[in-house]
């Protein structure tokens, strides 16, 4: 009677298995492994030795194999990460007036999805000028006019809130601000809030209006 031996390795030690009419068969009491790996066993029904007997040996993996499919597997997960990981802003747009010698704060605000990356950075510019960075090594190309005026909160990726305190205004500050968040691993860019300073001269403010008060009650006691 035709049958199959299969071979299996595990570890040092080969395994043996009989199929008969499709029925696979594993080692059981009565069989044996020789030294030389070749199980013997005694069946009535399936002899092994027998013309028309069929081996095969089971594809065994390389002793690294298991070590690289852990690895291909932990690249396609985080490469499924990362094409999901973007940055989501709401195109934040706002006009701000305030006067010189205030402070004010620009408002920026962003969603994201995803792995958190490696590396964050929330940048303000004002037209081609660095106002802020949050990247330190990246903060020495600020402007020399924003120098000690400005901050970002530490943890503005976390609040998802990168938000400008911008301190000692001058009337040069007047213009239009955007802020710009980018990772990278993974990588993704996005502007999220774009902002319309108007700063006023503080004693144009303050003497404008009274200087036009004072010629209103003039102008009311002549006509009087």
């Amino acid at each position: 009677m035709q049958c199959a031996r299969t071979v299996f390795r595990h570890g040092n030690r080969l395994l043996v298995t009989a199929t008969l009419l499709g029925t696979r068969r594993g080692m059981g009491q009565g069989d044996a492994m020789r030294p030389d790996g070749v199980q013997t066993w005694e069946s009535a029904a399936c002899d092994c030795h027998a013309p028309g007997y069929q081996a095969r040996s089971a594809p065994v993996l390389p002793a690294m194999a298991a070590p690289r499919v852990l690895l291909l597997l932990l690249l396609m997960t985080l490469t499924f990460s990362s094409a999901k990981a973007r940055i989501q802003c709401n195109k934040h747009k706002e006009d701000i007036d305030a006067v010189s010698g205030s402070w004010v704060l620009l408002p920026c605000q962003f969603n994201w999805t995803g792995v958190v990356p490696e590396v964050q950075r929330a940048v303000w510019q004002k037209d081609s000028m660095v106002v802020h960075n949050t990247d330190p090594q990246q903060q020495k190309h600020q402007d020399r006019m924003y120098a000690d005026r400005t901050s970002v909160a530490a943890n503005w990726f976390e609040k998802k809130d990168p938000s400008l305190n911008l301190t000692g205004l001058t009337v040069n500050d007047t213009g239009i601000y955007e802020c710009r968040v980018n990772t990278d691993r993974p990588q993704s860019f996005d502007t999220c809030a774009t902002i319309k300073l108007t700063v006023t001269d503080a004693a144009g403010a303050v003497f404008g209006p009274t200087i036009l008060l004072f010629i209103g009650l003039a102008l009311g006691t002549f006509f009087s």
